[in-house]
C-alpha cells in the first residue's frame, strides 16, 4: 500500500495562492464532515483541502455510502475561498466536475464522461463522485466540495461496487496519486474566478461537453421511485434537467440519470 507523499504534493502546490493548504489524515470518518465541522469552529479554515487515505463513513449524494479501499483512491474535501454569492451555488457541482475531468485528463490522459449532475464515468461505470455541502447566512455561503476519485484498482474490491465502479488504472496502469491531487488543486486555482464571475457559463460549458440534448434518458428521483423515461430538451441556466416525458415538459433538479440512446 503506497501512501500519498505529502512532501511532494506540498512542493507542487506551494505557489498556489488560494488552494495550496492541505491537511492530511490516514483515516477519518468523513472528509466532508471534518470540513463542515471546521467551518463551524475556525474562521481561518477557508481554502483548506482535507485529504485522507481512508474514510469510515464517506457519503455521496442522497446519503449513499462512498466505498474506497485504503490508499486506492483520492478522497479530498476542499473549503472554497470566501463567502460565495447565492448565484454561484447552482454551478458549483458542475464547476467541480469540470475541474476533476480536466485534472484527470492532465495527469493521466484519460477523458472521463460527464453524468448529470456531477458524477464522472469511465467506460460507463462510476469513477468519480462529488458532494457539495455548505453553510449559508445573509445571502452568501461557505461551501465544501468533496471529491472521491477511484484511482488505482485495489486487489480486493468491495462486492457492493464490483460491477458498477471503475478505476483510472484500468485504462492506463498505476496512476500517480500525488500528481493527480496537485493537478486537481491547480485546476481549482485556475478556474475559480470563472465560477465567481460567470457561473452560468460554467453550466453552459458542462452542457456542451455532456452533449445530452436530444438523448433518451432514464431518471429515478430517489432509490425508491420508479424510473421515468424522457428526452432531454436542455440543461437550464441553473443546471436543472429539462425533459420531455409523455409529451409534457418536466423539470428535474435531483435524481440519477442514465442515457439509454
Amino acid at each position: 500500500m503506497r501512501l500519498l507523499d505529502m512532501a511532494s504534493i506540498a512542493d507542487q502546490v506551494s505557489k498556489l495562492p488560494r488552494f495550496g493548504r492541505i491537511e492530511y489524515f490516514l483515516s477519518v470518518a468523513s472528509t466532508n464532515a471534518l470540513a463542515l465541522q471546521r467551518l463551524s469552529t475556525d474562521n481561518d479554515c477557508l481554502c483548506i483541502s482535507f485529504v485522507t487515505e481512508s474514510q469510515e463513513n464517506g457519503r455521496g449524494r442522497s446519503g449513499r455510502k462512498w466505498l474506497s479501499p485504503p490508499a486506492s483512491g483520492l478522497l479530498v474535501s476542499t473549503i472554497l475561498p470566501g463567502d460565495l454569492p447565492s448565484r454561484t451555488l447552482p454551478a458549483i457541482g458542475f464547476w467541480s466536475a469540470l475541474a476533476v475531468r480536466a485534472a484527470c485528463l492532465a495527469a493521466t490522459g484519460i477523458t472521463l464522461e460527464l453524468k448529470w449532475p456531477n458524477d464522472l464515468l469511465l467506460e460507463g461505470r462510476k469513477c468519480v463522485g462529488i458532494l457539495s455541502q455548505g453553510r449559508s447566512a445573509g445571502g452568501a455561503s461557505r461551501v465544501v466540495v468533496g471529491v472521491g476519485i477511484n484511482v488505482n484498482r485495489p486487489a480486493a474490491v468491495p462486492p457492493e461496487i464490483s460491477e458498477t465502479a471503475s478505476w483510472l488504472s484500468e485504462k492506463r496502469g498505476e496512476v500517480d496519486r500525488n500528481a493527480l491531487l496537485a493537478a486537481l488543486l491547480g485546476t481549482y486555482e485556475r478556474r475559480f474566478e470563472a465560477l465567481l464571475q460567470r457561473p452560468e457559463a460554467v453550466i453552459e460549458a458542462w452542457a456542451r461537453l455532456a452533449q445530452l440534448n436530444g438523448k433518451t434518458v432514464s431518471i429515478r428521483s430517489t432509490d425508491q421511485d420508479a424510473a421515468r423515461t424522457g428526452t432531454v430538451k436542455e440543461i437550464a441556466s441553473d443546471g436543472a434537467l429539462i425533459l420531455e416525458v409523455d409529451g409534457k415538459i418536466a423539470r428535474v433538479t435531483l435524481g440519477d440519470v442514465d442515457v439509454l440512446r
